[in-house]
């Protein structure tokens, strides 16, 4: 409680209109009187258990698909780096998201330890990267980037990702879930073994005008599962497919 009200008058103070904290899959049922609703579900994957697409028809036929491209795997950070503050702009227009991270986020993310970058590359050019935070032997599958051409090798940047996790001391993979749950992204992210987590935040309002105000302008509920809601606007149609 101390925590959430220190950080209620620090925002405040800020001028802040609304924040949350995402909670870490299982964390929320560790705090019963904490209010922290679900709005969507994540996979956490146990690493070690060998490579997904034994379990998958699906995977391999993807990871088979990126193959024969020419894909190739790529690890060298200096290259991933400068690869991934280039891709990520252009994959924020490709999905029709705004592209909230500066090149300095982005790059500060990359370098920071427990970072791990996986990239795929086609006759020398990256075409994804895929970041991936290590603490405390928990991943996070962080952000994924690409071309056009190299949307379908998720699956081939992820298995590479659970031989190498372990090394940097990871046990479990939180591989994030879908826009929403049952969609196309968490049809793909279920594929690989992983447990469904609800997945929580505790929200916080500081400026109830400005938040209705916003919410008005955007044409959202204020009751929408989204948090803020005004920052996503209304709910498109699923885009559907199996991947990203």
């Amino acid at each position: 409680p101390r925590l959430f009200a220190t950080w209620h008058r620090d925002a405040v103070e800020r001028g802040y209109v609304a924040g949350y904290l995402q909670l870490a899959p299982g964390l929320a049922e560790a705090m019963p009187n904490v209010e922290a609703p679900a709005h969507n579900e994540v996979f956490v994957v146990r690493l070690g258990q060998g490579a997904p697409s034994a379990n998958s028809g699906n995977l391999r036929d993807k990871i088979g698909a990126a193959l024969a491209q020419g894909a190739e795997l790529r690890h060298d950070p200096r290259q991933l780096v400068l690869a991934l503050v280039e891709l990520y702009p252009e994959t924020m227009v490709r999905v029709g998201a705004p592209a909230l991270f500066t090149p300095r986020t982005l790059e500060t993310w990359a370098t920071s330890p427990g970072a791990m970058l996986v990239g795929a590359a086609v006759g020398g050019r990256i075409e994804a990267v895929s970041l991936f935070l290590v603490h405390a032997g928990i991943a996070e599958y962080h952000l994924n980037v690409s071309t056009e051409a190299g949307r379908g090798m998720a699956a081939l940047l992820l298995e590479s990702a659970f031989a190498r996790l372990p090394e940097l001391g990871a046990q479990t993979l939180n591989l994030g879930g879908g826009v929403r749950r049952g969609d196309g992204l968490a049809v793909f992210k279920r594929r690989f073994g992983g447990r469904p987590f609800p997945l929580c935040a505790v929200r916080q309002i500081y400026d109830e005008r400005v938040f209705a105000a916003l919410c008005t302008k955007a044409g959202v509920s204020r009751e929408d599962a989204r948090f803020p809601p005004y920052r996503f606007g209304p709910v498109r149609g699923d885009r559907g497919g199996s991947g990203p």
